[in-house]
């Protein structure tokens, strides 16, 4: 049953980060459509023998391929491409979560000596009875709850992983990127995109990494479609890096 949960979280995921790719290239459809347009026109001009380069639409051409980089518009792109990465930590951090809250569920369910089995929880009696009446009573739910978790910080999500599962994945570029862009969603959302000095600290040691490698201090944080990109190929592979582990974990607890 987990297994099948384990898969959902991850095809979920999928869903979320083409979405996020989607509104990324929101205006690919517009531009190519424009462009036919112009194109068009531009051929039936010159079968008329308007070879006049001031009535073609030649130029019009060249400012709707280029209008990423149009300096009035630029602005506007990369708050599209900050954004994006805003949301691919949020969708991220969801999905932890749910992969916590299925394995803890899982193992309670399933194995007498797990030491998750003496944690003390609290829950005030109108928040279970709420659960109970909706039919979505989760030990993990109130676990995690009670534990105030982080889902968006990386340190939050290993300790988690160490307490409850006894390994996390290795830390190397995949890691080093997911703290970056969790690092960068602060400061989007906090700071207006500013470097400050808490987040040069932040990622002084996130190295290596592909994930913007140069940064400075006071500059406007920004990123392009392929840093998109990146992050969401690193937040994949570590989802299946963290349930192969839990996967693992909760079959030879099972076996005991």
């Amino acid at each position: 049953m987990a297994e099948t949960e384990f898969e959902g979280i991850l095809a979920n995921f999928e869903e979320n980060r083409e979405s996020v790719v989607k509104l990324m290239r929101f205006d690919d459809s517009v531009i190519k459509f424009v462009e036919l347009e112009l194109e068009k026109l531009e051929e039936r001009l010159k079968k008329k023998k308007f070879d006049n380069a001031y009535l073609l639409p030649g130029r019009a051409l060249s400012v709707i391929r280029g209008i990423r980089d149009h300096q009035s518009l630029k602005l506007y792109y990369e708050t599209i491409f900050n954004q994006c990465i805003v949301l691919l930590v949020s969708y991220f951090g969801s999905a932890v979560h749910d992969v916590f809250r299925i394995y803890i569920d899982a193992v309670i369910s399933s194995t007498d000596s797990h030491k998750l089995k003496r944690e003390e929880i609290k829950i005030n009696i109108s928040e279970l009875d709420k659960m109970t009446k909706g039919n979505e009573f989760s030990i993990g739910e109130i676990l995690i709850n009670q534990r105030n978790i982080s889902f968006q910080d990386m340190g939050s999500i290993h300790r988690l992983m160490r307490e409850i599962v006894g390994n996390t994945p290795k830390d190397d570029n995949t890691v080093n990127n997911i703290i970056f862009g969790q690092a960068a969603r602060h400061i989007i959302v906090h700071k207006g995109s500013m470097i400050d000095n808490k987040f040069m600290n932040q990622i002084a040691s996130v190295k290596p990494r592909t994930l913007l490698p140069e940064v400075n201090l006071g500059d406007r944080i920004t990123f392009k479609p392929d840093d998109v990109t990146i992050l969401s190929d690193a937040m994949s592979t570590y989802l299946s890096r963290i349930i192969d582990i839990t996967s693992k974990k909760m079959s030879a607890d099972n076996r005991k």
